[in-house]
């Protein structure tokens, strides 16, 4: 009762900043992995839970991703967002497998920069990337460049009014003179003629800084889950997605008035959700939040379909957590078919279904 009151309060507080947007076509953007496969770190099949219906694959064929790209945009997804952990053996498999697809141009994609594998190198540290520091500094600006001489110009990369789309995962706990970094490569990047909207995943449950957040031109989560919430009760995607829906009206709310640093322009918020959260076969004690029905998820898109909707000015853009990130239980991406499907259990087409009954 008290997080229904408190999204009316929400609802009308926020009326004179809303517009009717509904019409405008919702952007959907799918977290894309491309390090599945091949003799050194294949990700397959320890630490995962479901099967992909196109069995254990490589991301180095472009057979494969000519599949997901078919499956993917019938179903109403127009964007993977590809995540990038540095020059290594995934950048290889997405470059000759990915880019190479020979249905490429039926979808768009955009660069998902990993801070915390880029910038200090384990994703399993949770202390804040220090921008004091010259070698996160200069780490983080070279990249800047590398991906922008590598990727902008690419006729399927995702742009918003002409600018190319860079999200950056876990900015929330960027620290230091980062405001200076993201000005210097904003500097490099504009020499080099591109002027990129760059999205942070800077938005999550309790302190959110909106000095941080003001840095960049959209605010998002790259997952909504904290295992924080199971004390309350929230343990099923039916559940997250009732929680979520105040706590999205909270982020707009509160980024009502923000303006992207040393601009006029407000800082957009774009909602993100996950269909599930299931790591128990990569991580030794990780609680899960199991969808209990296909409904479920369809109601958790329908939650950031209406927020994004709602919005009077901004991209009209839904990121999902993900296609296929099948450590953490996240993907959407379809399943083998039979046996019990929920919860936890193959989905088979369920949770692209979903995505095609809220978003066309």
């Amino acid at each position: 009762m008290k997080s229904r009151s408190l999204l009316w309060i929400l609802c009308f507080t926020l009326l004179p900043f809303l517009g009717a947007s509904a019409a405008e076509k919702t952007i959907v953007a799918a977290h894309y992995y491309a390090w599945y496969g091949g003799p050194v770190n294949p990700h397959w099949p320890g630490g995962v839970a479901h099967q992909p219906w196109i069995g254990y694959y490589s991301s180095a064929s472009p057979s494969v991703v000519r599949q997901q790209i078919d499956v993917a945009t019938q179903y109403g997804v127009d964007v993977f967002a590809v995540g990038w952990h540095g020059q290594d053996s995934t950048e290889k498999k997405f470059q000759s497998g990915f880019l190479h697809a020979p249905n490429l141009n039926q979808i768009k994609f955009c660069i998902v920069y990993d801070s915390s594998i880029r910038l200090i190198g384990d994703i399993s540290n949770s202390k804040n990337f220090d921008f004091n520091d010259p070698t996160i500094r200069g780490k983080f600006l070279s990249d800047m460049t590398y991906l922008a001489q590598q990727y902008f110009h690419h006729p399927s990369y995702f742009t918003v009014g002409g600018r190319p789309v860079l999200k950056i995962y876990l900015a929330r706990r960027f620290s230091g003179d980062f405001p200076s970094a993201i000005q210097q490569a904003r500097q490099q990047w504009k020499q080099m003629g591109f002027n990129p909207f760059l999205v942070a995943d800077s938005l999550f449950y309790g302190r959110n800084d909106l000095y941080l957040i003001s840095q960049f031109d959209a605010a998002t989560s790259y997952n909504i889950f904290s295992t924080g919430l199971l004390g309350d009760g929230i343990d099923t995607t039916g559940k997250l997605a009732a929680a979520s829906r105040p706590q999205f009206w909270n982020f707009l709310y509160l980024l009502r008035d923000l303006k992207v640093a040393g601009t006029n322009q407000p800082v957009d918020f774009e909602p993100g959700v996950i269909p599930q959260f299931d790591a128990r076969k990569a991580r030794e004690n990780a609680a899960p939040l199991l969808a209990q029905s296909k409904d479920e998820v369809v109601e958790m898109f329908r939650v950031a379909k209406e927020i994004s909707d709602a919005k009077h000015s901004g991209q009209n853009i839904v990121w999902i957590t993900s296609w296929n990130e099948w450590h953490e239980g996240t993907a959407i991406e379809p399943t083998v078919t039979g046996g019990t499907k929920y919860p936890g259990g193959n989905f088979g087409f369920d949770f692209v279904e979903a995505v095609s009954e809220v978003f066309r």
